[in-house]
């Protein structure tokens, strides 16, 4: 009776490590740099407001969480920009980009240094972002972003 158990769970345990073993392995390193892609390609459609590109690298449910609270889907933030942004400049530093064991979720963080001209007035900035990934078919998009701008004389 005991070899029977025995034969039992370690044909078991071949069975499952089969299994394991033939699951999809995640690339992980190569995740984060199709993440660090879409981040790249996403500041600079913003910096040039290229909104159709920025549309195509977010979900439709996207949206940004402002300093202020706001809450912008990706219209709010184009027409916010059409109306008062021009002369954009993005610089992206400490990029930290974690991706889920089963590759369809990732989570970022970044700083940027901007500068750009507001109505009229010159504004230059350093910020400090959070941003979720999701992976939708074979394509990593942006699903949230949230914007925080420490109070002046504050480090990061």
């Amino acid at each position: 009776m005991r070899t029977k158990n025995f034969l039992a769970i370690m044909i078991g345990l071949g069975i499952s490590s089969a299994i394991i073993g033939c699951a999809e392995m995640v690339d992980i390193e190569a995740e984060k740099a199709s993440v660090r892609g879409v981040i790249d390609k996403s500041f600079e459609a913003i910096a040039n407001q290229d909104w159709e590109t920025l549309s195509g690298l977010t979900a439709e449910d996207w949206e940004l969480f402002t300093r202020t609270g706001g809450r912008w889907n990706l219209e709010a933030m184009e027409q916010f920009f059409k109306d008062h942004i021009s002369d954009h400049k993005i610089e992206l530093s400490d990029v930290e980009i974690r991706v889920s064991g089963d590759g369809k979720m990732a989570w970022a963080k970044f700083n940027e240094a901007t500068e750009y001209i507001l109505d009229g007035q010159p504004v230059k900035e350093n910020a400090i972002f959070t941003a979720v990934f999701e992976k939708k078919n074979s394509d990593w998009v942006g699903a949230q972003l949230h914007r925080s701008v420490p109070p002046s004389g504050v480090e990061k």
